[in-house]
């Protein structure tokens, strides 16, 4: 019923915000032992931090959504996405 979709849909936001506080530090770890460079891993996470929020803000500014079911899901292909894009 409506319960478990309100249970799925507060799960799934918790794994969006999961999702971001894993993926950062470990591409950053990452990005850190492979290139040596502690200025360059900055500023890749600091690339994928603005690709999410941007992805995001435009979500909720332009179209209007509110963080949903769909929404939580896409997040968190976009966090993938912008590692993969900038890793």
């Amino acid at each position: 019923g409506i319960f478990s979709q309100y249970d799925l849909a507060s799960e799934l936001l918790a794994g969006l915000f999961s999702g971001c506080a894993i993926a950062a530090p470990m591409a950053f770890l990452v990005l850190l032992a492979s290139t040596t460079n502690l200025i360059v891993a900055v500023y890749a996470v600091l690339s994928v931090a603005c690709i999410v929020f941007c992805v995001l803000g435009f979500c909720k500014s332009a179209m209007d959504w509110d963080l949903g079911i769909g929404e939580a899901i896409a997040g968190v292909i976009v966090i993938g996405y912008s590692v993969d894009y900038v890793v």
